[in-house]
Formats: structure tokens, C-alpha cells, sequence
């Protein structure tokens, strides 16, 4: 005897099937149209494998884009460079050019101070000129100031002329004609020697024995006889200067010689220096003034 499946139970059966079929023919159904699915996901892949490599094209155009930039970069950078160099230069060059004015304003200055030296040559020439004549006229100063003492020989021989024998009163005077005559004569050597003129020389010798024959003859030869003449008549007329009358008017002569010096020698010199500025007039004289 057969057993029947109760319905109940078959349902579910059938509808499983029938859910199967359904399923199966849809896909029978859509299998024309997988196809383009599969390619349009092919395609799609294909795109986004594209996009992928476009991304990365992108982001390499990129990186070129910066290393061109940087190229650039690098060109201004080596053409700065280049402008520094050449700016280096024209410095380094304009330095020249400084320095280059210096030695010329150098060399023009050289110029000038050589040019100074050669118009200093000649002052420097006359310069040594008169320190030379300088040098000689104060070595006949020195040698008149010091020798003046000789010429005061005469005076003394004036002074003992009458308590001595006549033979020291010449010799007295023979001192102060010996020291006149040099006087006179190295006068005349010393401003040849300072660079002047045989007429300079002989202005000179002439000028200094105008002065010696005031100051070491004319003046105290009358000084000293007025001195003694005057004393002599005190003595002879005091009563008690009488015994001393023969020594006492020695003693008054000797006393006013060191005052000569002081009393004669400048207004001589100032005399005579003035008459013969008027007479004998000399540009070397008025030179050594």
C-alpha cells in the first residue's frame, strides 16, 4: 500500500523548487546582458587602472614641474652668480681705478714737492750763503769782544805815559795798532768768505776802521788826557793830594778805562754804521743787518 506525503509537508518542497527555477531562469534570463556587465567592469577597471596611472602621470608632472622650477631656480641662481662675479670684478676694478688715482694724485704730489725742492735748492744754496756769512761775522764779533782788551793797550799807555819809560808807552801802542790792523783786515776776509764782493770786502775793511779810529783812538785817547789833565790839576792844587801828585793822575786815567767800552764803542758804531748806510750804501751790508 503506497504512503502519500501529506500536503502540508510538500509545500515547502515545491516552493523550493519553484524558487530554484524561478532563480535558474532569471539567470538564463540576465546571461545575455552579463556579458556587457563583465566588460563594462572590465572597462571599469581598465579606467580606474587608467585614473591610477593618470594620477601618477599626474603627480610625476608634478615632480617635473618642480625640478623645472628648480632648474629655473638654479639658472637665476647661477646668473646671480654670474652678476656677482661681474660685480666682483667692476669692485676689484674700480678698487684699480682707486688706487690707480691715488698714485696719481701721488705722483702729482711727488710732482709738486719735486718742484718745491728744486725752488728750495736755491734758498736752501743761499741759505747755507748766509749762515756761512752769519757764522763768519759772529766769529768776528767773538773775536773783537774778546780781543777789545788789546785795543785798551793804548790807553793804559796813555794812562802810565808819566811814570814810565817812553819805550812801554810805544810798545802799549804798538798793541793796539797790531790789533786795529787785524781787526780791519779780517773784516774784510770775513765777508768774502760770507759770498760778497771785493767792493763789500772793502766797504767792510773801510767801516771798521772808521769804528777803530773813534773807539780805540780818537775817543778814549781824549777821555783819558782829559782825565788825567783834569787830575793832575786837582793834585797840584789840593794841599793834601800834593804828595800823591805824581801817581795820582795814573790812577784816575786807569780808572775811567773800563768805562770806555760802555761810553764809546755803541754810539761809534751806531755813527758811523749810520754815515756810511748814507755814503756807501751796500744791499749785502743791508742783508747781514
Amino acid at each position: 500500500m503506497t504512503s502519500r506525503i501529506p500536503c502540508r509537508k510538500a509545500v515547502p518542497a515545491t516552493l523550493d523548487f519553484w524558487v530554484e527555477l524561478v532563480g535558474m531562469h532569471s539567470l538564463w534570463t540576465l546571461r545575455p546582458f552579463a556579458k556587457p556587465a563583465a566588460q563594462s567592469a572590465k572597462v571599469s577597471a581598465g579606467v580606474a587602472k587608467s585614473v591610477k596611472y593618470g594620477t601618477k602621470i599626474t603627480q610625476n608632472a608634478n615632480i617635473g614641474t618642480k625640478v623645472v622650477n628648480t632648474a629655473a631656480t638654479g639658472a637665476k641662481v647661477a646668473q646671480t652668480a654670474k652678476i656677482g662675479a661681474v660685480a666682483a670684478k667692476t669692485a676689484r676694478t674700480g678698487k684699480l681705478v682707486q688706487t690707480a688715482a691715488r698714485a696719481a694724485q701721488n705722483a702729482r704730489s711727488g710732482a709738486k714737492l719735486a718742484k718745491t725742492a728744486k725752488n728750495v735748492a736755491p734758498i736752501a744754496r743761499s741759505g747755507g750763503k748766509t749762515m756761512k756769512a752769519v757764522n763768519s761775522l759772529t766769529s768776528t764779533a767773538k773775536l773783537t769782544k774778546g780781543a777789545k782788551s788789546l785795543a785798551m793797550s793804548g790807553d793804559v799807555g796813555t794812562a802810565i805815559k808819566p811814570v814810565v819809560s817812553p819805550f812801554i808807552v810805544k810798545a802799549l801802542y804798538g798793541v793796539t795798532y797790531a790789533y786795529v790792523s787785524i781787526d780791519v783786515l779780517y773784516s774784510g776776509y770775513a765777508v768774502r768768505q760770507a759770498g760778497g764782493e771785493a767792493r763789500d770786502a772793502a766797504r767792510a775793511m773801510a767801516q771798521t776802521m772808521c769804528f777803530q779810529g773813534l773807539a780805540s783812538f780818537a775817543l778814549p785817547g781824549v777821555i783819558v788826557h782829559t782825565q788825567i789833565h783834569f787830575a793832575e790839576k786837582m793834585f797840584a792844587t789840593v794841599k793834601s793830594l800834593k804828595p800823591y801828585r805824581k801817581y795820582g793822575p795814573t790812577v784816575a786815567g786807569l780808572a775811567c778805562i773800563p768805562l770806555l767800552p760802555t761810553l764809546v764803542d755803541t754810539p761809534a758804531e751806531y755813527l758811523v754804521a749810520t754815515v756810511f748806510d748814507v755814503v756807501w750804501p751796500s744791499a749785502f751790508a743791508d742783508s747781514q743787518a
